[in-house]
């Protein structure tokens, strides 16, 4: 079923929360299937709690938790979230879960996405060249399946890799990703669920991306080409304009740094989305740029905002830590209460199983009893007869004789 939510995704966020709405109102789909749709929505405008207090909900359902390709489906959502929010404790045993029951299933596509969650996460350790020989791996083994998302997958890979070889240097390690992205930017399988701007949006990361690697390798008239490229839809989807700021502090663009910063600073501002890793990202690139023209005072009022927000951040987390530990509690208790009831209904049918093999065997007594007594009788009857009627031929017998 074509979902219209996902056509409004990126373009017109108000339109696919008010069609969600609507689905919701009139039930146009199972419940689990609402909670995934619902979730999916928020993860991809960056609102991941929210987004995760769905994708739970939907894997406690029966219809996900007892089907493997759905579970597993569902299991990949939460690895997603866990990782955007910088959970790693939860993100790594989603990840082992995630991988066991792929192993188990004989689903590549599904490996492919632990193992690529277990690269970043070994990089992010410090073990950066096993992190990338994991992360490699992950994306050529999703190349050779025939998954519904798989370039989605394949961008994903692709674009986090960049990032990571942009801040090692690594530069011809990415353009050779570069060339790998750009061979399936915009490619579909066909099964993926339409979202409308999607393309342009991939696209416009692969030209930041483009015009970092290229500028370091010394091909500047290239990278100025593709900057130009990324700056013809620097307005749309600027949430992801903060990929193009390695190229402007390399080419000691920071009026633009700047400029492009101030203008995403004040749109969350105004959303209220201010106490995330986006706006840390913001607030440094800020500072940095500052720090740079020279503009001291305002470099530092920045970086002091920046201690503050990456410690209401920590704060945010934890919080939503405990209330994620008291919702698992709830969970567990729960659980624990229906094991308790099915082992109440289990012992229960025993007994009753009992009972009635105990009234079925008295009952096979009985009929037993009975029918032995019917035949003794009837045996003793015949046994009658045949002596009355030995008696009375003896009788005869005599009265012949005399």
């Amino acid at each position: 079923m074509r979902i219209i939510i996902y056509d409004y995704t990126f373009s017109d966020f108000d339109k696919a929360e008010q069609i969600m709405y609507e689905l919701r109102k009139r039930k146009k789909l199972p419940d689990f299937k609402l909670d995934m749709v619902e979730g999916d929505l928020y993860f991809n405008t960056g609102k991941y709690y929210r987004a995760l207090k769905l994708y739970k909900r939907a894997l406690e359902n029966d219809s996900v938790r007892l089907d493997d390709n759905r579970f597993m489906e569902q299991i990949h959502r939460m690895n997603s979230c866990y990782d955007c929010l910088h959970n790693e404790t939860r993100k790594a045993q989603y990840v082992d879960i995630l991988l066991k029951k792929a192993e188990q299933c004989g689903d590549k596509a599904m490996q492919s996405v632990a193992l690529f969650n277990m690269g970043k996460m070994l990089y992010c350790q410090g073990n950066k060249e096993k992190g990338y020989e994991y992360m490699q791996r992950a994306a050529d083994l999703m190349e050779q399946t025939d998954y519904k998302y798989k370039y989605d997958n394949l961008r994903y890979n692709y674009n986090t890799l960049l990032v990571f070889q942009e801040l090692d240097r690594r530069n011809e390690d990415g353009l050779r990703t570069l060339e790998a992205l750009q061979k399936i930017v915009a490619k579909e399988t066909g099964s993926e669920t339409p979202m409308a701007g999607l393309s342009d949006k991939e696209k416009k990361a692969m030209y930041a991306h483009y015009a970092v690697v290229l500028s370091r390798l010394g091909r500047l008239k290239e990278a100025a080409e593709y900057y130009q490229k990324f700056m013809g839809t620097a307005e749309d989807y600027d949430r992801d304009n903060y990929l193009i700021m390695p190229y402007l502090f390399d080419r000691r663009m920071y009026d633009e740094v700047i400029r492009m910063n101030s203008a995403r600073e004040k749109i969350l501002a105004e959303q209220g989305d201010t106490v995330t890793y986006h706006m840390t990202t913001i607030k440094k690139s800020l500072g940095q740029a500052y720090e740079e023209k020279g503009d001291y005072r305002t470099a530092t009022r920045y970086f002091k905002e920046l201690a503050v927000l990456r410690d209401s951040v920590k704060s945010w987390e934890q919080n939503s830590a405990a209330l994620e530990l008291a919702a698992l509690y709830e969970t567990h208790e729960k659980d624990l209460m229906l094991q308790q009831q099915a082992a109440d209904a289990c012992v229960r049918n025993i007994g009753l199983s009992l009972a009635g093999c105990i009234i079925l065997l008295l009952i096979v007594f009985l009929w037993f009893i009975i029918r032995h007594s019917r035949i003794i009788g009837s045996k003793n009857m015949a046994m009658v007869h045949t002596i009355e009627d030995l008696l009375a031929y003896k009788e005869e017998f005599e009265r012949v004789r005399e």
